[in-house]
């Protein structure tokens, strides 16, 4: 027999149905509750086991004052109460061993919780250990999706949200990656999607409890122990509960994406700058043709200096949360006094690690780019102005390649880099040497490889 106790202390209105027998309890009740009630079957009876004390309150309505006890027979199935019934705890029978069903709620020795059955009989909820997303999800994606995969919302009617499957190398679905399916869910049908807690009945084989698993980006709503690496998204999902091929259970636990800077209109990198202050830079001319100016804190080109011999020499390292490969941007930061362009110009040369990079006597070897175009249009004045020299292609190169960058202001036009003399007859004040380059990551995951 299975026992089911609760205290009453609100009015109870309420019936009792037992194999199509009503047994009205809701009108006048004796001083004592009723003792023993039995239908027409004697193997099916409902019985208190205490007798119940009542009361009537000023309204008029009896309330029972005492814990109330049912005993179901065997061949008894249901006790159901029609109307409210206002109670202060029910004491769920903790050696249950039947199986929940939709709109049921019972006690679950499995999950030490109690276990409550979601519409369409192939989900149970466990509150408190578990979450799902608000109502069931729909399935328009065209083909039918299995329990265990990841998804993200790609849209909604309103209602339920319409989920799509998730992969590491599209960051419009990594970044959005939001539960995992708990039950099979068919092509424009509904099912329920896991935010949180455990996922049941998925392959976990060769991965033992603890390991970590990610959103994966060669399977479509998949999931990898392996981490996945650049320039892939690595989305933590959780972590393996249970391994088996088929009875495998994840805790799932989503978190964000990172190896990715989200940033507005879904780009996957953003731009940042690498900075050369002229007065940190070493000066090595016998001459007097250029000198610091520590009144503007920068490095003075008098109107006579000359190429090669009046140079600033820089060296970069290529960040670690570059995004590999892509072209950067060298420009100067300098005062404008007037309207006549300097000869600036500078010369490269990329060093890829791990590779013969040879010992330089002259630069021969190095790239040149005169100045391309400037950031404002000068007018008047002391213009703080920004001066670009093109784009230079990195294509090919990975973080901790090496940048070597010569300047100079080529008054002469020894060069040959451009069409004639330098047309400023001033002293040209530089500040600062830049670089524009993107990023797309807090940095490398592993020490030499960007992960």
């Amino acid at each position: 027999m299975a026992l089911y106790d609760c205290i009453v202390d609100n009015q109870w209105g309420g019936r009792f149905y037992s194999k199509g027998t009503t047994y009205n309890i809701s009108s006048t009740p004796p001083s004592e509750w009723f003792t023993a009630v039995a239908d027409d079957d004697a193997n099916d009876r409902v019985t208190n086991r205490t007798p119940l004390p009542a009361h009537r309150d000023a309204q008029g309505d009896w309330h029972i004052d005492l814990p109330v006890q049912f005993e179901k027979d065997a061949g008894f199935d249901d006790v159901t109460v029609g109307g409210d019934l206002n109670v202060e705890c029910i004491q769920f029978n903790t050696e249950y061993v039947g199986t929940s069903a939709e709109g049921k709620m019972c006690w679950s020795a499995d999950e030490d919780t109690f276990a409550v059955g979601m519409p369409g009989g192939n989900v149970n909820l466990n509150p408190g250990m578990e979450q799902f997303l608000p109502r069931r999800v729909n399935n328009k994606s065209g083909a039918d999706m299995t329990n265990g995969q990841l998804v993200y919302i790609s849209d909604g009617d309103g209602n339920n949200a319409e989920v799509s499957l998730a992969k590491a190398d599209v960051a419009a679905t990594a970044e959005t990656t939001i539960a995992m399916l708990t039950e099979a869910i068919d092509d424009t049908k509904k099912g329920y999607a896991t935010t949180f807690g455990l996922v049941r009945g998925i392959d976990t084989a060769g991965h033992t409890p603890g390991t970590i698993l990610y959103l994966a980006a060669d399977v479509a709503g998949g999931y990898t122990a392996t981490l996945p690496l650049h320039p892939n998204y690595a989305v933590k999902v959780g972590q393996v509960f249970r391994e088996h091929a088929t009875e495998g259970s994840i805790m799932l636990n989503i978190e964000e994406p990172v190896c990715a800077c989200k940033v507005a209109g879904g780009d996957r990198a953003v731009w940042d700058d690498l900075r050369f202050p002229f007065t940190a830079q070493r000066l090595d001319s016998a001459s007097t043709r250029y000198s610091y100016d520590y009144f503007n804190c920068g490095v003075e080109f008098d109107a006579d200096a000359r190429y090669p011999n009046e140079k600033i020499c820089m060296m970069v390292q290529t960040p670690h949360a570059a995004l590999e490969g892509a072209n950067i941007e060298p420009h100067i930061h300098w005062i404008q006094q007037g309207a006549s362009m300097p000869n600036w110009l500078i010369a490269y040369r990329i060093l890829k690690k791990n590779t013969d990079i040879g010992v330089q006597s002259d630069y021969s070897n190095y790239t040149f780019m005169p100045w391309s175009s400037n950031a404002f249009t000068y007018t008047s004045g002391d213009l703080h102005q920004i001066t670009e020299f093109g784009t230079i292609d990195m294509t090919g190169t990975t973080f901790s390649d090496c940048l070597q960058i010569v300047l100079w202001r080529d008054t002469t036009n020894a060069s040959g880099e451009f069409a004639g003399v330098d047309p400023s007859a001033i002293s040209e004040i530089t500040l600062e040497f830049d670089i524009h380059y993107e990023i797309d990551s807090l940095g490398s995951r592993l020490e030499y490889n960007k992960g």
